[in-house]
């Protein structure tokens, strides 16, 4: 351990002793090679499959998001209330680079489906990207073995694949998070703080400033008050000032959507407008949730954080305030989430690397301490297990943590990706309908959904240029509040139709099942709704697998297991329907 202390201790913020020469241990990982190119290089491959074969797991993606960026590139898309002019919590700074993207790659395809995949594969890159800024400040500040069991734990980990590619604000603070911490591992503290502002005030998400508060603590210890007041407010001025001109554009007038959303969860919005009102869950919820997407990195990062702030000293042998900091937002975040009614997954997206590093760093000594003198710390563990048993223990951490999480997302992928693939189909078949109809005069036609609203991936999916298609939703079991069409014009200043911050349903969005074209449902056997695949009126026009959780053994629904999985699982029918002609 004295090694790595030596090592760590360089890298302080205000040290003044520079390492001596020192030859590096032997690594479980191979030879050592420039760990930013490395670590992009694998991590974009990863992240370019999550952007393929990833689920839309979050309606909030596709209704606050996609469609926005639909409406402002082709002039129609849903409108929700949270975008509203009315309301405003959202930010157009945050829609436009998206825009830009999916801009740029229309230039190769007008294809919207490819539209769509490529701005997903750029929100890939650019997590890569965080990413391996991240592991090459790891590996800069606490070792090569470090960065390389980070890199590990980042490429393997189920969470980060779902979480990677979703256009989600919590998603942009996640990657925010990797470069914040890259740059303050690496002491540009600057760079730190103007990435954690722009987390802040982009998302329109002001809660994660509570994740670099010990940034804060940390400059202020560091750099003094004076110079942390006049880094702040610069910052501030710096990222505040095109997103308010941006909204006004959009929005017409100046709005903050930062203290609206605050207003909102906070204040309370009106009477009786609360998060709780779009459910809650048990305390357990996040527990389960970051086993199920982190597994092993959780269980380690959670539980190791203590064991490495104990284990670790600064070259003089004083504890490592700088580390403390470093470790400390995992903690703050997991803790403020899990005092929350309302709980859900994105919610703790910002903090699944810091689960990872905060892993890294537990288990990077007990690799080190075989081959190198160790304190008396990690000595105690080398003289109970001894150096073999030791690393096979390490080993099969990491080999389990790595089959779970292919178990995990494959399970997911396979379970659950029926919707993104009946609209992909769908298009296609509208697009080609389409072709067909140019030259005749067709009526309008609707794509309707009832039960299944949320699990439409967005327009996206309906094929550019039809004057008469559109999108529509019908009445269901379903109570609470829809999104409502974007105005043609000057839609993202006006709102487009009654809309309410007490999540209740709004009658003017509903489309009657009879001016319906085609219907996309899941039916499930006991369902409320009519089953229209039985019904003389419709036809079969697309049939997909999904999983019926209800009649699913739970460990298998959760992992897949090759050769199990289908005896434990039942599957029901994802359905596009086509009405017949009179």
């Amino acid at each position: 351990m004295a090694h790595l202390r030596q090592r760590n201790s360089s890298k302080i913020p205000g040290s003044q002793t520079e390492p001596a020469t020192e030859s590096k241990p032997p690594s479980i990982a191979g030879p050592s090679v420039t760990p930013f190119v490395s670590a992009f290089v694998i991590l974009s491959t990863v992240r370019l499959c999550s952007a393929a074969y990833n689920n839309i797991a979050d309606c909030d993606e596709t209704f606050n998001f996609w469609e926005p960026t639909h409406y402002v590139l082709y002039g129609f898309g849903l409108q929700t209330w949270e975008h509203s002019p009315s309301h405003a919590l959202h930010s157009y700074a945050y829609v436009l680079p998206h825009a830009l993207v999916a801009k740029a790659a229309e230039l190769i395809s007008q294809n919207k489906v490819f539209v769509f995949y490529a701005v997903r594969a750029a929100l890939g890159l650019f997590c890569a990207t965080g990413e391996a800024r991240f592991v090459a400040a790891a590996s800069n500040r606490f070792g090569s073995e470090t960065g390389r069991l980070l890199l590990l734990l980042l490429a393997c980990s189920s969470g980060m694949f779902h979480a990677s590619t979703a256009f989600l604000p919590s998603v942009f603070c996640m990657h925010m998070t990797l470069h914040v911490f890259a740059s303050w591992m690496n002491g540009n503290v600057g760079m730190a703080v103007f990435c954690g502002i722009t987390s802040v005030l982009l998302s329109s998400w002001p809660f994660i400033g509570a994740l670099y508060i010990p940034l804060a603590l940390d400059v202020l210890r560091t750099h003094g008050l004076l110079h942390a007041i006049a880094l702040g407010v610069r910052n501030i001025l710096l990222v505040v000032t095109p997103i308010l001109l941006i909204d006004r554009y959009y929005y017409q007038k100046f709005v903050l959507p930062p203290w609206n959303t605050f207003a909102y969860n906070v204040l309370g919005g009106s009477s009786g407008s609360q998060s709780e009102l779009y459910g809650t869950e048990p305390w357990w919820f996040y527990l389960l949730n970051c086993t199920l997407n982190l597994n092993v990195a959780f269980a380690c990062g959670l539980l190791g954080a203590p064991a490495v702030l104990y284990c670790h000293r600064d070259q003089d042998g004083s504890f490592s305030w700088s580390l403390f900091y470093q470790v400390l937002p995992m903690y703050i975040w997991f803790g403020i989430m899990n005092t929350q009614a309302h709980k859900e997954e994105r919610f703790i997206f910002p903090i699944y690397p810091l689960f990872c590093l905060s892993a890294a760093l537990a288990l990077a000594p007990l690799v080190t301490s075989i081959s190198e003198p160790v304190g008396h710390r990690v000595a105690v563990l080398t003289r109970l297990l001894g150096p073999t048993p030791l690393k096979a223990v390490v080993a099969a951490i990491l080999l389990l943590g790595c089959a779970m999480s292919v178990a995990r997302t494959s399970s997911v992928i396979h379970n659950y990706s029926a919707p993104l693939a009946a609209y992909q189909h769908l298009h296609d078949h509208l697009e080609l309908e389409h072709r067909a109809d140019r030259r005749k005069m067709v009526s309008e036609k609707v794509v309707c959904v009832g039960k299944e609203w949320f699990r439409y991936p967005a327009s996206f999916f309906l094929p550019a240029g039809s004057p008469h298609l559109r999108f529509g939703f019908v009445k269901s079991s379903f109570g609470g509040q829809l999104p409502a069409p974007f105005q043609a014009l000057e839609g993202t200043s006006k709102d487009g139709g009654l809309f309410n911050d007490k999540n209740q349903a709004e009658e003017d969005r509903y489309t009657p099942l009879e001016q319906c074209s085609y219907y996309v449902d899941l039916e499930l056997e006991n369902q409320k709704e009519e089953k229209l695949s039985t019904n003389k009126d419709w036809d079969v026009l697309i049939e997909l697998p999904f999983l019926d959780a209800s009649k699913s053994k739970s460990l298998y629904r959760a992992f897949y297991i090759p050769f199990m999985s289908a005896k434990h699982t039942t599957f029901a029918r994802y359905l596009v329907l086509k009405r017949k002609l009179a």
